[in-house]
């Protein structure tokens, strides 16, 4: 390939990359190059050529990224839940949620309501609600904290171990089922970039999960001009 020939190829690239950047963050060679690397990686590992091509507004399917993003992490949760419904037909658990919960206690033997919900990322009424169903179930209990009378310390029982182990062949077939089609590549590839979005909105969940909307939006805003 000749000089002019990349030359012809980069041109289109700088205008993907400048409309991508939309004036919000540097557009140095570094960011170039960083950016050129995403997309070479990206459409190694995704070459689906059933995906419509963009359209006028440069925009896949004709939809908003950001929209489809969530519409797409919501059908994933959905599917998720609707096939561990199926492992855990035979079992004392109701959800997903329940078992995720019981995971997490067994991996953190001792912890308090409020540090558990915090943890599995619910709201207080939620997560009180569904720790105590597990509680009723025998599956939890609970006693005083000795270091703040004001809460409550919960443990995972002798059942709810037995009730978690004898789960884990059914969900590991949910397990097996979820990533459906990946290769292997694609797969390690959704993982870091989940893991990458899990990492930015934990940091939202920790400092800042009573403000408001405009002021998260903002400081994400901020954030990328920084990047």
């Amino acid at each position: 390939m000749s000089n002019f020939d990349l030359l012809t190829k980069l041109i289109p690239l700088l205008e993907e990359f400048q409309e991508a950047k939309n004036g919000t963050e540097s557009r140095s060679v570094e960011h170039f190059s960083d950016w050129l690397n995403q997309q070479v990686l990206m459409r190694t590992n995704f070459p689906d050529k059933r995906l419509p091509e963009a359209g006028e507004t440069g925009l896949p399917r004709g939809e908003d990224k950001d929209a489809t993003l969530g519409k797409m992490v919501y059908y994933m949760y959905r599917y998720a839940r609707f096939y561990t419904k199926k492992a855990l037909k035979d079992s004392p658990l109701n959800s997903l949620d329940e078992f995720t919960f019981l995971v997490t206690l067994l991996h953190t033997p001792v912890t308090t309501k409020t540090e558990l919900i915090h943890k599995m990322v619910y709201d207080k009424t939620t997560g009180i609600e569904l720790i105590n169903r597990l509680i009723k179930q025998g599956l939890v209990t609970e006693e005083e904290n000795p270091a703040d009378k004001r809460s409550k310390l919960i443990h995972i029982t002798d059942l709810g171990r037995g009730t978690l182990f004898s789960s884990f062949e059914e969900l590991g077939k949910v397990s097996q089922i979820i990533p459906g089609n990946l290769t292997t590549e694609e797969l390690h590839t959704l993982i870091h970039l989940l893991d990458k979005l899990d990492n930015h909105h934990i940091e939202i969940w920790d400092h800042h999960k009573d403000s408001g909307l405009d002021t998260i939006l903002e400081g994400q805003r901020q954030k990328k001009k920084v990047s």
